[in-house]
């Protein structure tokens, strides 16, 4: 079987403090949200286009 032209591309948002995976989001996907963290409190602002995170 070939999978080449069906195979979806998952990333990972994982808290910068602990390393806590906190989703999955395909990479095609162009969004900026906030997400907080349940492990360790803390709030951080992703933006999915280029998987950046930035503590807020």
């Amino acid at each position: 079987m070939i999978f080449n032209k069906l195979e979806v591309i998952i990333e990972e948002i994982r808290c910068i403090n602990c390393e806590r995976l906190l989703g999955k989001v395909l990479r095609e996907i162009r969004k900026e949200i906030e997400i907080k963290c349940t492990e360790c409190k803390t709030t951080h602002k992703y933006i999915l286009e280029a998987l950046e995170a930035q503590t807020t």
